[in-house]
């Protein structure tokens, strides 16, 4: 498995605490934009070898938005909580630029 990043403090919860590589400047930025109130980290899984593409996947929910993070070997998803989902994700989307980014419609999640 690939080197985990361990993460802790300021706006990072505590139920998890390691992020996936290709996590580390999706985070080094959410941490930066004084929006964002709380990144709370998921689980880490396996996934199929990517080919060395990256992506995100964005989807609004309430509170804020749930992004889905691809790398070479691994997917974990990355909880955000802000009360303007709408502007940081056009950030997001403007500065990810190492990434594919899909932002799926909120329409069709369900909270």
């Amino acid at each position: 498995m690939a080197k985990k990043i361990k993460r802790s403090g300021g706006k990072f919860t505590r139920s998890h605490s390691s992020a996936i590589p290709a996590a580390e400047e999706l985070l080094d930025l959410l941490q930066k934009i004084t929006e964002v109130k709380k990144i709370s980290l998921g689980v880490i899984k396996a996934g199929k070898p990517s080919g060395g593409k990256r992506f995100l996947k964005i989807k609004e929910r309430r509170g804020g938005f749930l992004i889905t993070v691809r790398g070479n070997n691994s997917i974990q998803e990355i909880g955000v909580y802000t009360k303007r989902a709408g502007e940081v994700i056009e950030l997001l989307k403007d500065k990810a630029f190492k990434y594919a980014v899909e932002v799926v419609d909120s329409d069709r999640i369900q909270t």
